[in-house]
C-alpha cells in the first residue's frame, strides 16, 4: 500500500509536469498517459463516442476481406479478437524472437466454461450472453438486437473454444511449437489474406516463419472466417471491441464490466480510478513508469552507498 502511494505521486508529477519540456520525453509520454486515464469527466461526457468510428467500421463489413482487415485493425488496437499475435522468444532459438499466431478471442477466461455441462457452468453462461447483450445496448443496439447478437457472439465463441487446446495440454511446450512458413501457414489457413493481416497489424519487414502455436485452432478460425454468417462476425467484434474499452469508457460501461469480471474475481468494488490507472501504467508503459520510480526513489547517492 505504502508502495502505491509513492507510485501514485511520481505519476502524479509526471502528469503535472507534461507539458514542459519536450513533449516526446518518456516523462512527458508518462504523464500523459495517466492523465488521459484519469480524466473522468470528459469519459463520462463522451460515452460510447471514442470508439464509434471503428464500430461504424465493424458494421460496414460485407466481403470476408473486409472482415479479415477489420480483425487486423482491432488487434493493432489491443483489441484481442479470433486469436492473439504478437512476438515472443523462439523456444528452441536463443538467439532470437519469433512471431507468435496463438488460440484466443474468447469472452470467458476459458474454454472449458463453453464445454462443461455442471449446473454452474450452464448459469456462468446463461450470465455471460446477458452481460453481452446489455454491453451491446450500452453501445446504442435496440434490446431485441442486443440479444440476437448476443446469441451470435456466443454461438462463434462456442466453435472456437470447442478448436481450443486446454489447458493441460498447453502445459507441453512441445504441444506448442510449429514453426511454420508463410508459405504453409497460408496453406493451413486459406481463409485468412496473411500479408494484408500482417501489413494491417502494422508489420513492414518479411515474415518468414511464426510460430503456429495451436495448429487445429489457427485451421478452424480460418474455416470460420470463410463460412461463419458476416452477422455474427459483426456482433462478435462488436462485443469484443466494446469490452476492451469499456473499463475506460463512461460509468454504464465501466460498471457493467465490472460486474461481470467480478463472476471470476470474486471483487466485491471497483478500484479508485487513481489505482486502475496506476496499474495501466505499469501494465502498458512500465519501463517510463520504473524509470521514473528509480528516479524519484533512489538517489545517486543512495546508489553509491549501495
Amino acid at each position: 500500500d505504502r508502495n502505491e502511494l509513492v507510485v501514485r505521486s511520481v505519476l502524479d508529477e509526471a502528469m503535472a509536469s507534461r507539458h514542459q519540456g519536450s513533449p516526446n520525453s518518456t516523462r512527458a509520454k508518462l504523464g500523459t498517459f495517466y492523465a488521459s486515464c484519469m480524466d473522468s469527466t470528459l469519459a463520462e461526457k463522451q460515452g460510447v463516442a471514442p470508439i464509434r468510428p471503428q464500430l461504424t467500421s465493424i458494421a460496414a463489413i460485407r466481403t470476408r476481406d473486409a472482415l479479415v482487415t477489420q480483425l487486423g485493425m482491432l488487434q493493432k488496437a489491443g483489441v484481442t479478437a479470433l486469436f492473439e499475435f504478437g512476438p515472443g522468444a523462439d523456444p528452441k532459438d536463443a538467439d532470437h524472437y519469433i512471431a507468435w499466431v496463438s488460440q484466443g478471442g474468447l469472452g470467458m477466461p476459458d474454454r472449458d466454461y463453453y464445454t462443461r455441462t455442471d449446473p454452474a457452468s450452464d448459469s456462468l453462461r446463461k450470465k455471460y450472453v446477458a452481460h453481452v447483450a446489455r454491453t451491446l445496448a450500452l453501445a446504442g443496439e435496440s434490446p431485441a438486437s442486443a440479444d440476437a447478437d448476443a446469441a451470435r457472439v456466443f454461438a462463434l465463441e462456442t466453435e472456437l473454444a470447442k478448436a481450443s487446446m486446454t489447458r493441460v495440454a498447453l502445459r507441453d511446450p512441445h504441444a506448442t511449437y510449429h514453426k511454420t512458413s508463410l508459405a504453409e501457414l497460408e496453406r493451413m489457413a486459406p481463409a485468412i489474406q496473411w500479408p494484408v493481416y500482417f501489413r494491417t497489424v502494422g508489420l513492414t519487414a518479411p515474415v518468414p516463419f511464426v510460430n503456429v502455436a495451436e495448429p487445429a485452432f489457427i485451421e478452424r478460425a480460418s474455416t470460420l472466417v470463410q463460412t461463419a454468417p458476416l452477422d455474427e462476425w459483426r456482433a462478435y467484434l462488436s462485443y469484443h471491441l466494446v469490452s476492451a474499452a469499456a473499463p475506460w469508457l463512461s460509468s454504464p460501461f465501466a460498471d457493467e464490466s465490472f460486474a461481470y469480471t467480478s463472476l471470476y474475481s470474486g471483487a466485491k468494488q471497483m478500484l479508485p480510478r487513481w489505482k486502475r490507472c496506476l496499474r495501466a501504467a505499469d501494465s502498458h508503459i512500465g519501463e517510463a513508469l520504473g524509470k521514473a520510480y528509480v528516479e524519484k526513489t533512489f538517489s545517486p547517492q543512495a546508489k553509491a552507498a549501495a
